[in-house]
């Protein structure tokens, strides 16, 4: 293993010459699995316990790349526009996004079990009797 490094997969020998970076992503997931894991349940509970959104937005500035930020922003405004009634069409010539991401977010909200319902009613600024019911908080 490279000096260091904490990741096994990482090893600078197992690397094949000229191997792509996606390649690289693909291995690093299949042998770092409980690790990734562990690491996403950990960075729920860090995000879930920040004391402000101010907080939760320096940490998106702090974790993510320029690039990486605006695929999540772009990623909420479609959740937005969706349910807002923008056909997918416009969003995607407003956003400069493919129909396929658009998609993806149309299927999301059309099951209601999913925590986005509950995200856009956060910040929707309707009254908690005029938003969607959680099936989650339901007896």
């Amino acid at each position: 293993m490279a000096k260091g490094c904490i990741i096994p997969c990482m090893d600078k020998k197992k690397e094949k010459a000229g191997e792509s970076a996606k390649g690289k992503r693909k291995r690093l997931r299949r042998g770092a699995g409980p690790m990734m894991a562990q690491a996403r349940r950990d960075l729920a509970l860090a995000f879930s316990r920040l004391g402000s959104a101010q907080e939760v937005e320096q940490a998106f500035i702090d974790f993510l790349t320029a690039s990486e930020l605006r695929d999540l922003q772009a990623r909420w405004l479609i959740f937005k526009m969706l349910e807002e009634g923008v056909t997918q069409r416009e969003i995607s010539r407003i956003l400069g996004v493919s129909l396929c991401k658009i998609t993806r977010g149309s299927r999301f909200l059309k099951s209601p079990r999913t925590i986005v319902h509950r995200m856009l009613a956060a910040t929707s600024g309707k009254p908690r009797s005029e938003q969607p019911e959680d099936p989650a908080e339901s007896p």
